[in-house]
């Protein structure tokens, strides 16, 4: 099904995304990954839950998406966690959605205030499936103005020999990290030119929930190196 690009460019809130000068998409950059933490953290406030704003499309249900979709919804936000095979998640509405569609994607961001990206495609997917997810998350960020957070990876880093941060410079030359690359970059660039509202959240490994440690036989571990366990 094509996709209708005058809907993008006519629309009145993606208009208005776009007239923004770039330091206050920074700042509304800066309010979205600033709630997410919030979320996490559990410090999200019951008014932000019942403003104008509090319509959330989380894309994915793994070890992020579903416990954001979840905390979401219990602090009162309306939640909608989408995913390929339908996976269900306690309190959200459930969505089944190709996130690689963009005219699909747009549909399940009506009314959308922030939409996050939190689904991860199989690895050996990867160079097939994440260059349209990216696309199509940019169109319906814009189709509705809403704030496009995704959660990222260090992929793109590469080998540093020093602490990464934001501004570390993406060195990989490695193949899954490429992808990651580009794709921020095709976000980057509309955020930068005021076409979305974005921020990439970006972390190492994920062990929370329904995560088992292996057991050091099956999976030794580094003794050299100072180790943090985390969990829920």
């Amino acid at each position: 099904m094509p996709v209708n690009r005058t809907h993008y460019e006519t629309s009145d809130l993606s208009r208005e995304v776009r007239k923004r000068p770039g330091d206050v998409r920074e700042s509304l950059a800066a309010n979205a990954i600033g709630f997410y933490r919030r979320i996490f953290q559990g410090e999200a406030r019951d008014d932000e839950a019942n403003g104008p704003m509090n319509k959330h499309l989380v894309v994915g249900a793994g070890l992020i998406g579903c416990p954001l979709a979840e905390r979401l919804a219990a602090r009162g936000y309306t939640v909608t966690i989408a995913t390929r095979s339908g996976s269900t998640a306690v309190g959200p509405t459930t969505l089944v959605l190709d996130a690689s569609d963009p005219a699909t994607f747009v549909q399940a961001a009506t009314d959308a205030s922030t939409i996050f990206v939190c689904t991860n495609p199989p690895y050996i997917d990867w160079a097939a499936q994440w260059p349209s997810i990216f696309d199509a998350a940019i169109a319906a960020a814009s189709a509705m103005g809403a704030r496009n957070v995704v959660m990222g990876n260090l992929y793109p880093y590469g080998s540093p020999t020093g602490a990464m941060s934001e501004h570390s410079p993406a060195t990989t030359t490695e193949v899954k990290g490429l992808i990651r690359r580009a794709g921020w970059a095709k976000i980057s660039t509309a955020h930068d030119t005021g076409y979305i509202s974005a921020v990439e959240v970006r972390a190492s490994d994920y062990v929370a929930r329904h995560t088992a440690l292996r057991d050091s036989k099956r999976n030794p571990v580094d003794t050299e190196r100072t180790h943090c366990e985390a969990g829920d």
